[in-house]
């Protein structure tokens, strides 16, 4: 077994990532409505990794001119 199967995941619920970054439950949940952000889905509960974020806002990054 590798060290990446040892691995457990941090995961953060659309309360915490609304939160951290300042927007609303309604903002994250419509980002996981329209599939623009990976997440987990896990008895019901949607949950994100660090790396699901962190893609997304590279993704979304707007440069300075």
């Amino acid at each position: 077994m590798n060290a990446e199967a040892n691995t457990i995941l941090q995961l953060y619920s659309i309360d915490q990532v609304a939160s951290l970054y300042g927007v609303s439950k309604i903002t994250i949940y419509r980002l996981v409505e329209t599939r623009k952000i990976t997440f987990y889905k896990i008895k019901g509960c949607i949950r994100f990794s660090e790396q699901d974020i962190a893609l997304y806002l590279k993704q979304n990054r707007v440069d300075s001119m």
